[in-house]
């Protein structure tokens, strides 16, 4: 299985108990068949703000998702519930929180799937914005930071073991779905051009007037400004 394939961390008092043998439970089964249509954005050991390989890209479709900076101590949760999401606190800093408000995020922004939480009475996705934003970083001034949120959907403990794939989607997808078609670089667009299509590069090779934005699966390079080619 890819590091960008999704496997689920099941929460459950069983895994507190050692097994005298390696056997696959039924919440390992489930786990792995959910996860499977996922898939997920590798992040840096400590760092979740430093994406290392990059996963699909997905698309929000609805209002009422709200997010914070990724280096804040606090991770807004909006929980779906028929196709809608619960009202949630839009400003509240919490108890660790010195990252300015809690933004909104509209219809259309673009995030990565960075991880995937099967829980006892839910599955929690959690996404990263593709770029940085200007946030407050306390009486410090401002600062660059990725968004992060959390979005439940609360499954029943009777309804989780046999929640398929495809249930799951039904529940997930109306809220935000991977992009169907993928971002297309064209020759002559701008550094920014490239950055709002595909986010921002894993690395950046600078020859002055020569720039080179590598990601996963693509070069793109830029001179004085412009693309000149993407492969």
């Amino acid at each position: 299985m890819s590091s960008r394939t999704l496997q689920l961390s099941v929460i459950s008092v069983a895994f507190l108990v050692p097994s005298a043998k390696a056997q696959a439970t039924p919440s390992t089964e489930l786990s792995q068949k959910l996860g499977a249509t996922f898939s997920l954005t590798e992040t840096g050991l400590g760092n979740a703000g430093r994406i290392i390989s990059p996963g699909s890209i997905y698309l929000v479709h609805i209002d009422g998702l709200f997010a914070r900076a990724i280096a804040d101590h606090v991770t807004p949760t909006t929980t779906i519930e028929a196709g809608k999401p619960l009202p949630t606190g839009k400003g509240f800093k919490g108890a660790f929180g010195t990252f300015g408000d809690t933004l909104q995020i509209k219809p259309g922004e673009r995030f990565y799937l960075h991880a995937v939480n099967l829980k006892d009475d839910a599955v929690v996705f959690n996404l990263i914005s593709l770029e940085s934003q200007i946030v407050v970083n306390g009486d410090s001034g401002s600062s660059r930071s990725r968004l992060r949120m959390y979005v439940r959907f609360p499954i029943s403990k009777e309804a989780l073991p046999a929640l398929t794939p495809a249930a799951l989607h039904t529940l997930v997808d109306p809220i935000f779905s991977p992009e169907t078609e993928p971002a297309s670089v064209q020759l002559g667009q701008s550094a920014a051009d490239v950055r709002r299509l595909l986010g921002n590069p894993s690395k950046v090779v600078d020859l002055g007037a020569k720039q080179i934005f590598l990601y996963a699966n693509l070069k793109v390079t830029l001179v004085d400004g412009s693309v000149t080619a993407a492969e």
